[in-house]
């Protein structure tokens, strides 16, 4: 995967086939401190132990149509290949909460990508809610897909239009975030 964004996405996608109907998406950005950190934390069915053990193993998925995952494997070996690190807490019945870490100058990091698009994918799901959160040195914002709809007047299936101003909303609030040599 060339962005960052993918292997979110991905582990999103993951949370949605988990039943979640709640996914919490934080990122923070720190050149200060060298960091990138990003986690994604949703209320669905989670993994009994045994699971959890063999979650990064890529011969390992709950997928019925094929019987590989590759997804939190290719996260933990591009965290791993930037001096980061993969975690995984999960509790059954209660949700799963992945956390990725990376060394921000790290030259194998690869970019973030388009959040704005993640986020415009999710909230496309009616069954859904997205709160993403980003920080950088320079600042921070907050995105409730429920306030979001509710600040639109949307419902669903929201329109080709809806989904514009969803993404534009969150392009405007990462570029105020972003420090000016970024």
């Amino acid at each position: 995967m060339k962005e960052l964004s993918s292997h979110i996405l991905d582990l999103i996608a993951n949370s949605i086939e988990a039943d979640a109907s709640v996914v919490s998406l934080s990122v923070e950005e720190s050149r200060e401190k060298d960091s990138l950190d990003i986690t994604i934390a949703d209320n669905g069915c989670g993994m009994s132990r045994k699971k959890l053990l063999k979650a990064t193993d890529c011969c390992s998925t709950r997928r019925k149509e094929r019987h590989f995952g590759l997804g939190l494997a290719l996260a933990k070996q591009s965290a791993e290949r930037c001096e980061g690190s993969l975690s995984i807490e999960s509790v059954e019945n209660k949700g799963t909460t992945v956390k990725l870490s990376y060394r921000y100058s790290h030259i194998d990091r690869q970019p973030l990508g388009n959040m704005a698009q993640v986020v415009a994918i999710v909230v496309s799901n009616p069954d859904v809610r997205i709160v993403y959160r980003h920080s950088t040195d320079c600042g921070s914002f907050l995105f409730d897909s429920s306030e979001q709809m509710q600040k639109i007047d949307a419902t669903f299936p929201l329109t080709s239009r809806e989904l514009m101003a969803i993404r534009q909303e969150v392009e405007e609030n990462l570029a105020r975030i972003q420090s000016e040599n970024h």
